[in-house]
C-alpha cells in the first residue's frame, strides 16, 4: 500500500496503480540506488554524454522493476547531478533541475529541485542522522 499527504493537506490518502508505483520507485531513488541496485531489480545503464544549457554532461538511466525509467544528468566537470527526466503517473516525463548545492558535513546536497514546469521544491535544511518516530510512515487511518 502507498500513500501521501499532500502539502497543504491534513489527511494521507491511499495512491493505487501507476501513483503508487511511481512514488515506490522515488522511495529508491537517491544515494541508495548506486549500493546493491541489482539486489533490488534496479537496472543501470549509461544513457550517454551531450550539453544542456551549455555544460557537458554524462546521463545515467535507472530502470525499475515496474518499469519506470528515471534519467540523471551529471555534470561531466563536478560530478553533480544538475537534471533528471523522470516518468508521471498519467503517462510520459516530466523534469527537474536539481541546484544550489551546500556542504553538509562534508558532502554536497541540493538544496533546490526545479519542477519543469511546475513547482520548485527548497530544503531549507539538510540533517544527517537523525532518529524518526515510526509513527510517520504509519498508513493512513480509514475513516
Amino acid at each position: 500500500m502507498a500513500w501521501q499527504i499532500d502539502p497543504g493537506a491534513k489527511m494521507a490518502h491511499a495512491l493505487n496503480g501507476a501513483a503508487a508505483n511511481q512514488v515506490r520507485d522515488e522511495g529508491a531513488q537517491g544515494f541508495d540506488m548506486a549500493i546493491a541496485p541489482e539486489s533490488r531489480g534496479i537496472a543501470i545503464a549509461y544513457a550517454g554524454a551531450g550539453t544542456m544549457d551549455g555544460r557537458r554532461y554524462e546521463a545515467v538511466r535507472f530502470t525499475f522493476p515496474g518499469g519506470d525509467t528515471f534519467v540523471q544528468f551529471f555534470d561531466a566537470q563536478s560530478g553533480l547531478q544538475f537534471f533528471e527526466q523522470y516518468p508521471l503517473p498519467q503517462g510520459g516525463h516530466g523534469s527537474e533541475a536539481v541546484r544550489d548545492y551546500r556542504r553538509v558535513k562534508g558532502l554536497l546536497f541540493p538544496s533546490a529541485y526545479v519542477n519543469l514546469p511546475g513547482p520548485t521544491l527548497v530544503i531549507l535544511k539538510w540533517q544527517l542522522d537523525v532518529p524518526l518516530d515510526d509513527a510517520l510512515f504509519a498508513p493512513p487511518i480509514r475513516r
